[in-house]
């Protein structure tokens, strides 16, 4: 197997993805070409196609989404996605395991409460509700909480959403509007049932052909779906290897790779956007070096920051010293530099900590780092803190909220905090979180926590 270096690989993706250079091709190509867009933020993706195309306008969008030619519903990793209506006929069928694992599976929803349940008649009473019209989430739970009574009707309504080949329509998802997510079927929205005849083989060749070359774990973290090295077996692809890996890369035969020392442009991405959740290695972006094996009692030594990283052609770029500082770290939409970034080395978790008072702070009230964004915007612009030491961070933000909501808000706090601990390889003593209600239904949350290696999403 021909042998890729890491920049070549990133060239490779990057002109998949339409990002090396820009694209005279409508949206609806685009949406095609990408085999759909994440659009969980309903916005995202007029951003990622204003990214890839020439003459790109949001009227063009909107005039798909109107029209019914593309259309938001819920489909790879059971996400919400923009693609278009052929696709998600043709989608929707295959992602239907995911689905089904976000439904039986799902602690919130799932489990004990759908047992001994009656699926088809909560389907059919779903459907029932939104032949009469397009039905809400809360709309959905007051119609079918009362035909089950002994039920969780919030479990019985994402059981209708997931379980059925479910559409958002208009005015979500519209340039300059919005509202609620408000569902109807593909039956009923595009007047064709989805495809009975599903083709796995034409969903992997779709994803190589905007994302390869991949692995099989790449296509199966990109959709959801598992069980896929047999469809990749049976299929007439061309292989490629890593000089650090020796799991195979999988391309289409007919597509050329670019020139290794192509010069990547800087492009504006949306927040959650394919191009960064679609691979299960990501050290095609940014370095990602795999935590060490443990023992139960054997504390984490972080890994060591490389001298220089062999793919970075920007001398100019400047590392921040605070991980929470790079573009990775900041609030959608985002201002991402595509050539691969290098991650700040991770302090010593074996150095004694400090009081995070003991560090001078500078004011990110205007700021656009998560705590000054979400401060300022839920708790009326509080002054919000981050210490400049690369070690440690402290902010704080002044929520305002009915005090009977403030032990839920404490508790999801610990929960999301213990989340990070868990994904950063963190131990507990690394965090410290205070809160405190004040007489004027004001909730001061205070974290003081010591930076490690950047953590997976909570």
């Amino acid at each position: 197997m021909t042998k890729l270096s890491l920049q070549a690989l990133n060239r490779a993706t990057l002109d998949r993805q339409w990002l090396l250079e820009r694209h005279d091709a409508t949206a609806l190509e685009a949406i095609e070409h990408l085999a759909g867009m994440q659009a969980q933020a309903p916005l995202a993706p007029y951003v990622g196609l204003w990214t890839r195309l020439t003459n790109f306008q949001p009227a063009e969008l909107v005039k798909l989404l109107e029209d019914r030619q593309a259309v938001r519903g819920s489909l790879m990793r059971a996400t919400i996605h923009l693609v278009s209506s052929r696709d998600f006929l043709a989608f929707r069928p295959l992602i239907q395991p995911r689905l089904d694992r976000e439904i039986y599976q799902n602690i919130t929803y799932g489990r004990h409460r759908l047992e001994g349940l009656d699926m088809d008649a909560v389907l059919q009473a779903g459907i029932d509700r939104m032949t009469e019209s397009p039905a809400t989430a809360v709309q959905l739970r007051e119609y079918l909480g009362p035909l089950w009574p002994d039920r969780d009707p919030a479990a019985l309504a994402h059981a209708v959403r997931c379980l059925l080949p479910t559409i958002q329509i208009p005015p979500r998802g519209i340039w300059n509007k919005g509202g609620n997510p408000t569902m109807t079927t593909a039956d009923l929205w595009l007047n064709s049932p989805v495809t009975d005849k599903p083709s796995a083989e034409d969903l992997v060749l779709r994803y190589l052909a905007a994302y390869g070359p991949a692995t099989v774990a790449d296509a199966q973290t990109w959709s959801g779906l598992t069980h896929l090295t047999e469809i990749f077996d049976g299929l007439d692809l061309r292989t490629y290897t890593t000089p650090d890996s020796n799991r195979p890369l999988y391309d289409l035969p007919h597509i050329p790779l670019p020139p290794e020392d192509t010069e990547p442009p800087t492009r504006f991405l949306p927040e959650y956007d394919n191009l960064l959740l679609s691979h299960a290695d990501r050290t095609r972006w940014i370095d990602t070096p795999p935590n060490p094996p443990r023992g139960p009692h054997q504390r984490l030594n972080p890994p060591q920051r490389p001298s220089q990283s062999p793919l970075e052609t920007n001398q100019n770029h400047q590392v921040p010293s605070n991980p929470r500082d790079s573009p990775l770290h900041q609030p959608p939409p985002q201002r991402l530099a595509i050539n691969r970034v290098r991650s700040p080395q991770p302090p010593n978790l074996h150095q004694p900590r400090s009081h995070p008072h003991a560090h001078p702070r500078r004011d990110l009230t205007n700021s656009t780092s998560p705590a000054s964004r979400y401060g300022s915007a839920v708790g009326g612009g509080a002054p919000n803190t981050v210490d400049a030491d690369e070690t440690a961070a402290h902010f704080r933000i002044r929520l305002r909220a009915p005090r009977s909501a403030h032990p839920l808000i404490r508790r999801l706090i610990q929960l999301c905090d213990s989340q990070l601990h868990a994904a950063g390889g963190m131990p507990p003593a690394c965090s410290r979180v205070w809160t405190r209600s004040t007489n004027e239904g004001v909730l001061d949350i205070t974290c003081a926590r010591r930076l490690v290696s950047r953590p997976r999403s909570c």
